[in-house]
Parts: C-alpha cells; structure tokens; sequence
C-alpha cells in the first residue's frame, strides 16, 4: 500500500506507487524480472493509452493523464491500467468469493463507489469499460450535488467521502465542531 494525497500533481501520485515497486523489485529474489506492470486506478480508462478520461474527480491530477505510459517508461516494460473496481472483480472471480458464483456485482466503497459486474462466470465491462460501475447511478434526481456535476449520485450519499461530509455538517447543525 501507498499512501498519497489526492491533491498532490500527477508525478507526486504516481512516483511514489513507482518507487514503491522498485523497492518490491529490490526484495524480490536475484534473477526475477519484471515482464510487466499492471495498475488499477480510479476512473474510467482509455484502454489504448491507459488515459482516464473520467470519473476520477477524487483524485484530479490523474485526470487525462496515464499512469500505464508512466510506469511503463518508469520500468521499461510494457504496461497497462484498468479501474481499480473492475481489477478488484477480476480477482475475487479468479481467486476468492466469486469463483462460487456464475454471475455477481462487485461494490467497492471508499473515498467513491465504484463496482464491477460477472455474467456467466465471466468479467463483464460493457461499453467503454462501465459496466457495474454504479457510483454515479441517480438515487435522488433533485438531490445533492456530486463530484462528476450532476445531481443525486449514489456517491454523494454512500461514499466514504459523502459519509464525512454529512456527519460533519450534521455535527455543525448541533453547534459542534467536526475537527474537534
């Protein structure tokens, strides 16, 4: 794990997730090599450069930039990014809770909500990559506003983020200080 401050530049984000693998790569026994990176990110991908064309307000310099180019050069070998919900459906599928299961929806909640989608014992990613992605599905079309900048997203009320941003407000309501 990495940590990083979402609103550091896009070098300062993944530079460090960078040096991290280097030093996985120092550990690692004498004579592996690396063959390839694979990374999951938040967002929507642009599969032929690894660009994220969206959904990724969370993290705002990530935004049409490409960690896959980055980490590809960083290493020299080829690379390649896919959204964080649908890599973590991938590996339940192959590897955990999903093998028992033909069809599923992966939910992932933390600072957003994302998912991802098995039919048929099979990784479903629809159009552009956006199947079972249900963060931005509309719950309240007259309700909060949502980091993408439309109206009632399920991640406005369910994430990690939203969760904070309504105690802390409903702290205010009572006259308390959420910081405190």
């Amino acid at each position: 794990q990495v940590a990083v401050d979402a609103h550091e530049p896009f070098e300062g984000i993944v530079e460090p997730v960078a040096e991290a693998l280097r030093g996985l790569l120092a550990d690692a026994a004498r004579g592996d090599t690396l063959a390839v990176v694979g990374i999951g990110t938040p967002g929507f991908i642009d599969k032929s450069e690894g660009v994220l064309i969206g959904g990724c307000e969370n993290i705002p310099s990530l935004q049409k930039r490409s960690v896959q180019q980055y980490l590809g050069r960083a290493f020299g070998v080829p690379a390649f990014a896919e959204n964080d919900a649908t890599s973590a459906t991938a590996g339940e599928l192959a590897f955990g809770a999903g093998r028992s299961f033909a069809n599923f929806l992966l939910i992932t909640v933390g600072t957003a909500i994302g998912g991802g989608l098995v039919l048929d014992g099979r990784l479903y990613s629809g159009w552009r990559g956006f199947a079972g992605e249900i963060g931005h599905v509309c719950v309240n079309p007259n309700g909060l506003w949502c980091s993408c900048g439309c109206r009632g997203c399920l991640e406005a009320y369910a994430s990690g983020k939203a969760i904070l941003g309504l105690y802390s407000q409903k702290l205010r309501n009572r006259g308390r200080d959420p910081g405190a």
